[in-house]
């Protein structure tokens, strides 16, 4: 009686890892016919520029480093503002929800 017990776990575990396997050659089988990759972006041009602002539950000195980073002119000296090449945000932890930030006075 357990020897019959131990032929039917052996034979079940050995058709679950025939069906894992033959799965397994399929997916590598559908994945080589898969088109190719799309390249990935090329990098940004020379001069681009990040500004993050680290904000933790600071409305006021958050609204000044924002009023700040909006009157930024880059490259220096251009003095026109924000170029394409310039993105900006507010990256912080909160402990409340920080609807102060994008709320009208």
């Amino acid at each position: 009686m357990i020897g019959a017990a131990v032929i039917a776990i052996i034979a079940l575990s050995s058709a679950f890892l025939f069906v894992y396997g033959v799965n397994l050659l399929y997916l590598s089988w559908r994945a080589l016919l898969l088109a190719p990759a799309i390249p990935p972006a090329a990098d940004p041009p020379p001069g681009s520029v990040l500004v993050q602002l680290p904000i933790f539950d600071e409305r006021y000195v958050a609204e000044r480093g924002i009023d700040a980073v909006a009157r930024a002119a880059w490259p220096a000296g251009g003095g026109r503002g924000w170029p394409s090449r310039t993105s900006a945000g507010a990256a912080g932890r909160a402990t409340r929800p920080a609807r102060w930030l994008t709320a009208s006075s």
